[in-house]
């Protein structure tokens, strides 16, 4: 299958969250450690936001829609 760009570069920019689970496995493998540890410990934590997590499929969450 051959993949096809959206559009010519630099014309447009089409957001998207594909490249995040990538990241994670790098992280992951990278530290040895799970990517929602990591996260929380060197981004979340210092920056002071507390409520921000992982999503989990299998939790309910307090405020989250399910």
């Amino acid at each position: 299958m051959r993949d096809t760009l959206a559009h010519r570069p630099s014309i447009r920019v089409l957001y998207s969250n594909a490249g995040y689970p990538l990241l994670a496995c790098a992280i992951e493998g990278v530290t040895g450690r799970p990517y929602d540890s990591v996260l929380s410990r060197l981004v979340l934590r210092p920056s002071g936001m507390t409520a921000t997590r992982d999503d989990n499929v299998y939790e309910v969450m307090p405020g989250h829609a399910r």
